[in-house]
């Protein structure tokens, strides 16, 4: 691992320019009166579509879309409640002595990114807790990493120290001032192993990415194909792990279909990326434990098919029957 550098020309914001004061507006009374009303609302939602079959033309068609409506408005409720109760990381680290997880990447994916971060989320929790620096002027938290806010004057020396304690770091690929001295700053600092660069579907956004670290002395392979990229991650359509010599290699996501808890829709993000991070974590001798088979939906699909079987046994039987 390279040592830690000092670097003059420093860009001055994070992943974006102007950064805004962050005054929090979290609740406590306001995440439990959320997470009630989201519990009411959802209710009034399940009575309707119930209703809703009882009925026939267009009145049906009204509850049954009032019902849905309804869902739609419990479930922002409980997501809203969520983030009013977010723990922040100066909180986490303080209750968690493991090495953390850091995540870097430009402000601008908060939005577009949201499911593949809290798919990471879930999954790092088994390594340490999973960290970012939360995006200048929001009233609440994101989900997914706890977050800690800083000043212009504070980010840089905030993600040296992250850098040098982190256990992993995952950096999401982007084309931002802020993100080329982080590239640097990783290279610097940290033992290749331990970085590891999410791909977006942002072919642009990745060669640009590519270019600079290319300039810092890593390498990274082209923007995969169509074939290599079909299996996605929320944004994310596979990742880069280095060895020891900053050589990275892009490890795709595959098929989840038959993997993961009854609950989890079938090629859930969490269970792609828990199946992509398998050599980085043998490589830093982190237990990785392999996502079991989902059997509720293997079964599911089997007596379906049995079912359609059994169906065409019977039109085969009825139809040679006529011909006789």
């Amino acid at each position: 691992m390279n040592e830690p550098g000092r670097h003059s020309n420093e860009p001055k914001g994070h992943s974006h320019e102007g950064r805004e004061a962050t005054e929090l507006r979290q609740s406590r009374a306001k995440a439990f009166g959320l997470r009630f009303l989201a519990g009411v609302i959802g209710l009034a939602g399940l009575v309707m579509l119930s209703n809703a079959q009882d009925l026939r033309g267009g009145e049906a068609a009204a509850l049954g879309l009032a019902g849905m409506v309804l869902f739609g408005v419990a479930f922002w409720a409980a997501t809203r409640a969520k983030r009013h109760s977010a723990p922040l990381a100066e909180d986490v680290l303080a209750s968690d002595p493991r090495a953390p997880v850091l995540y870097l990447r430009s402000f601008e994916t908060d939005t577009g990114m949201v499911n593949q971060e809290e798919a990471l989320a879930d999954i790092v929790h088994e390594v340490g807790p999973f960290i970012a620096i939360g995006r200048p002027g929001e009233v609440l938290p994101r989900l997914g990493a706890a977050r800690q806010y800083v000043g212009d004057d504070e980010w840089q020396p905030y993600v040296r120290d992250m850098l040098d304690r982190s256990r992993m770091v995952f950096m999401l690929a982007g084309k931002t001032e802020g993100l080329g001295w982080e590239i640097n700053e990783a290279f610097e600092r940290l033992d290749p192993r331990r970085l590891v660069i999410l791909v977006p579907e942002d072919a642009p956004a990745y060669k640009s990415f590519q270019k600079g670290a290319v300039a810092r002395g890593m390498s990274l392979p082209d923007y995969p194909s169509k074939v290599e990229s079909r299996h996605k991650a929320g944004g994310v359509i596979g990742l880069v792990h280095f060895d020891t010599q900053w050589d990275g290699s892009f490890r795709p996501f595959v098929n989840a279909t038959f993997r993961g808890q009854s609950h989890q829709l079938a090629g859930a993000p969490k269970i792609r990326l828990k199946l992509a991070l398998e050599p980085v974590y043998n490589a830093l001798g982190i237990e990785w434990k392999k996502p079991r088979r989902n059997w509720t939906l293997i079964g599911l699909l089997s007596y379906f098919g049995l079912a359609v079987l059994v169906l065409l046994i019977f039109i085969w039987l009825g139809i040679n029957g006529m011909l006789d």
